[in-house]
């Protein structure tokens, strides 16, 4: 008899532990931490005004699946559900002919049973059933890492789709978009025309902004914004910059500014709690304009993430060129002005990357 009840005892301790446990972790974790809306993300990677629009118009193309706790199989269905209805509301909105993507973060995620990897594979199987979607997995745990591998939500062919944080998931899907709509500046109708780094550099920043302030009279039709390009580069001095090196600190005078012609840079803030990277800057970023015009210390730090040059252009020189052909500086406080609205969306944007 005592035997008998030590068995049942057992049995039955076994059996609420089991369902205490995934009540707990199944019902009242939800594993689900956001739905990111659709087009409410980008990286924080500085692109030209064209690129940009074209995100913004294409930004249901990109969609974005937060995770978070102890993801096991009675909280997978929920997760599916977040899935398609993400999916949903993509297809509903855009283009089918365009690249899409899925990117599930899960950098609040605790651990995996291999019970749920069946969740994962059926996400896989159901991204992989529609045309031209891709999933990307990123901030991936190395316990949560092994158990996808090991269950074949993951393979080795699955790496280009894997990435370190989402910003740099985000980044990845956001040139694959890009490339496939073939937004690029310059335009091919004036690469051709355009000889340096340093012109090509002016035509990606004032592209969309220069041409409606060109005198008529002064260009030919069909090559203006080459020749006005061509004219206002010879305006700028060359900087060349060495990986890791700062070109302004926090608190120096804003006597210059500065738009990126070759490699990778990045601004960065610091606060009482921490310092963050604000921005990466590539080709045609235009840097410290604000501060310039505005005659202001700089508030962030600008360091050359590898080596690069920069064209820069003192007070001096855009006093000069005011004086002389005030067009092309209006072009610029015009560019400058466009893209300080422009950011001001961005920025509101990269909140999200902080979750």
């Amino acid at each position: 008899m005592v035997t008998i009840g030590f068995i049942k005892g057992l049995f039955l301790g076994t059996m609420a532990s089991c369902f205490t446990f995934i009540v707990y972790y199944g019902m009242f974790t939800p594993p689900v931490r956001n739905i990111v809306p659709v087009g409410q993300l980008q990286a924080n990677i500085y692109r030209p005004l064209a690129q940009r629009a074209a995100l913004k118009k294409n930004g249901n193309c990109i969609v974005v699946l937060q995770l978070q706790g102890f993801l096991m199989f009675s909280c997978m269905p929920n997760v599916l559900a977040a899935m398609n209805e993400l999916l949903s509301q993509s297809q509903q909105n855009g283009n089918s002919e365009l690249p899409h993507f899925l990117v599930v973060h899960l950098r609040h995620v605790t651990a995996v049973d291999y019970s749920a990897a069946y969740g994962f594979l059926a996400m896989r199987r159901a991204v992989k059933a529609l045309e031209n979607w891709s999933l990307v997995f990123c901030d991936l745990p190395a316990n949560v890492e092994v158990v996808l591998f090991r269950t074949n939500c993951l393979t080795p062919a699955d790496q280009f789709f894997v990435h370190s944080s989402l910003n740099a998931a985000m980044e990845d899907c956001e040139k694959r978009l890009l490339e496939f709509v073939n937004v690029t500046a310059p335009r091919n109708s004036i690469g051709d025309s355009l000889d340096t780094d340093g012109q090509r550099a002016l035509a990606i920043a004032l592209t969309g902004i220069l041409e409606p302030l060109l005198p008529p009279a002064e260009y030919e039709a069909g090559n203006s914004f080459a020749d006005a390009v061509t004219e206002l580069a010879q305006h700028w001095q060359v900087r060349r910059c060495e990986a890791n090196e700062a070109v302004w600190s926090a608190g120096n005078a804003a006597n210059f500014i500065a738009i990126v012609s070759q490699g990778r840079f990045y601004t960065t803030k610091e606060t009482q709690k921490l310092k963050s990277v604000v921005e990466h800057a590539e080709v045609g970023a235009v840097l410290g304009y604000l501060a310039f015009c505005t005659h202001r210390d700089r508030n962030c730090t600008l360091v050359a993430l590898t080596d690069g040059e920069l064209l820069t252009m003192s007070w001096a020189v855009f006093e000069q060129l005011r004086a002389t052909r005030p067009y092309l500086v209006h072009a610029l406080m015009l560019a400058f002005i466009t893209r300080s609205a422009t950011e001001y969306e961005f920025h509101c944007n990269l909140t999200g990357l902080a979750m």
